[in-house]
């Protein structure tokens, strides 16, 4: 079966699984008073920078609101955020074993990641966003405190969410 028919019967039992009107949420969490917080993936295949600069500036408000305590960073007291990226939503291979070594250029296929930028080509588009959040976060919260982006980790238990967007609707994706 050729490529372009697969993707039809992907995209038709897609819309019969998940109904027209299904997003796909995007979330920074935190728990409690943490220096942490945690950009879970949600499976968006249409991330823009839009959508991480509001998130950015929700999870800033915040952590102003809820500080964490400071840190002595180069000699000067700082409120330091470490930011991680949980993009367990898909589990399993990003990519097929069968592609051959290197897989193909990124302008043909993208392994599967739980978040898909709309303007960037990356091997982990998933972590370009999370870095991408990462600096606007540090500019949306301003002189005396850093951020720092340290990968990807599964976010804690009851951690609770401080910003969201959503996808939009697979009907119109």
């Amino acid at each position: 079966i050729a490529a372009s028919t697969t993707k039809l019967f992907t995209a038709t039992a897609a819309l019969a699984s998940l109904g027209l009107e299904t997003r796909f949420p995007t979330v920074v969490e935190r728990k409690g008073s943490a220096r942490t917080v945690t950009l879970v993936s949600g499976g968006d295949p249409r991330m823009t920078n839009t959508k991480l600069r509001l998130l950015a500036k929700q999870t800033a408000a915040a952590l102003k609101s809820k500080q964490p305590a400071r840190t002595k960073v180069k000699g000067k007291l700082r409120k330091v955020v470490y930011v991680r990226l949980d993009d367990s939503v898909f589990t399993g291979a990003s990519k097929l074993r069968t592609w051959r070594k290197g897989g193909y250029g990124l302008g043909t296929i993208q392994p599967v990641r739980g978040t898909a930028r709309t303007t960037v080509r990356s091997s982990d588009s998933a972590a370009s966003a999370a870095r991408y959040f990462a600096k606007r976060l540090d500019s949306s919260l301003g002189t005396g405190w850093v951020v720092e982006y340290r990968g990807a980790k599964t976010a804690p238990a009851k951690a609770r969410v401080v910003a969201r967007v959503d996808s939009d609707t697979v009907h119109t994706l």
